[in-house]
């Protein structure tokens, strides 16, 4: 392994943001020779072991956002329509890590245990709720893990809000989208558990404040669109990668199909986030100044 790629493992964290392209990073990375990414792209180590702390709406004390069951939301997804689906799919090498990480009582040696079958490729976790986790959850990371690189996505959070809210509303809560109102995107919207995912200044100043500049890149999900090759090549460097070109980069994933932002929402988030955007201008520009523009447009 190259002297200038992480020595911990897992290697390095995508930590988010939710509907920001972490599922095409996962598996773009996934189709590098040197790569090994594990068969379920969300471990949620991190955030089973310290729950997102989330504030109510009135006074009293936040409530932890514990992860639900994972083997029993895999059951869920289990029809018998699928099940010849998943013996020609799962090898039994590839089922056995799939009970380990279900049935695996949580910890960190179950937590490196998942990621064996590396060998000597580089591996990672890409789950984007960590990107809402407090301090208690940023520390044990930086302390665990004392060499692992963070990349973070960022999205346009008026598109990532309203992406995130019908996202939630109908894969989640099984909403019928045409039944969605106004109101209901704004509940959405407002809800402490959502705005910790989409809150990027006091995200960005607590993952800068436990890791190192050289091994914390933010990248723009806008890239995913128009450049992916020369976006992805650059994760390759940070990571001490040879750059590789993967056969139907351009293919979208888990896209959520949402329609148009109504003009009454876009401005609704445009108010909401464009304190938030005029910083982000100021530091990154390119992407983030045109975020902020568009905001300012919809406003004026």
């Amino acid at each position: 392994m190259p002297s200038d790629r992480p020595q911990c493992i897992p290697h390095f964290l995508g930590i988010g943001v939710v509907r920001g392209g972490t599922t095409w990073l996962w598996k773009q990375l996934g189709q590098h020779p040197d790569v090994w990414m594990t068969p379920v792209k969300e471990l949620n180590y991190f955030t089973r072991r310290h729950p997102i702390m989330v504030a109510r709406h009135d006074d009293s004390a936040p409530s932890a956002e514990h992860q639900p069951n994972l083997f029993v939301q895999s059951l869920k997804r289990f029809a018998p329509s699928k099940i010849a689906h998943y013996l020609r799919t799962y090898s039994p090498r590839s089922a056995a890590w799939r009970w380990r990480f279900y049935r695996g009582e949580l910890g960190p040696q179950w937590y490196r245990s998942l990621f064996d079958p590396a060998g000597d490729r580089l591996t990672g976790d890409i789950t984007p709720h960590y990107s809402g986790l407090g301090e208690a959850g940023v520390s044990e990371i930086a302390e665990t893990l004392p060499d692992v690189r963070i990349i973070l996505i960022l999205r346009d959070p008026i598109a990532r809000d309203w992406s995130h809210a019908i996202h939630f509303l109908t894969y989640n809560l099984k909403r019928e989208r045409d039944s969605l109102t106004t109101e209901d995107i704004k509940a959405h919207i407002h809800d402490p558990s959502a705005r910790s995912r989409g809150d990027y200044l006091p995200m960005l100043e607590l993952w800068r404040r436990y890791i190192p500049e050289d091994h914390f890149k933010v990248v723009f999900f806008d890239d995913v669109h128009t450049r992916p090759v020369e976006l992805l090549h650059e994760v390759h460097t940070f990571l001490g990668l040879a750059s590789h070109t993967p056969p139907g980069l351009a293919a979208k994933v888990n896209a959520s199909g949402a329609k148009p932002i109504p003009r009454e929402i876009e401005r609704y988030l445009a108010e909401l986030h464009l304190p938030a955007l005029e910083q982000l201008a100021d530091e990154f520009g390119g992407h983030a100044a045109a975020w902020r523009d568009r905001a300012r447009a919809v406003l004026a």
